[in-house]
């Protein structure tokens, strides 16, 4: 159901990519949580630590360390802000 709602925006804003894309993480559905953040880039949303930090789980929680040291090295050329803190 959110997927559809999603497909339907018009303009999508980080933010909006963002919760698809975790959404997709929370439910474990990792391939495809990967496939949409491609598909942002392709869309050139512009990503933010926020996206790293999903797309970077969804690498873990999927075991791809080649696309989770694409994700790294990616955040790094393109200097985004990593000042997430959790407690």
């Amino acid at each position: 159901m959110a997927y559809c709602v999603f497909v339907m925006i018009g303009k999508k804003d980080v933010v909006s990519w963002n919760s698809m894309i975790s959404g997709f993480v929370e439910g474990g559905f990792f391939e495809k949580a990967i496939e949409l953040y491609r598909e942002m880039e392709v869309e050139n949303v512009k990503p933010d630590e926020v996206t790293m930090v999903v797309v970077l789980s969804a690498c873990a929680k999927k075991r791809d360390l080649e696309f989770g040291i694409w994700v790294s090295s990616h955040i790094e050329k393109n200097g985004i802000k990593m000042d997430l803190t959790f407690e």
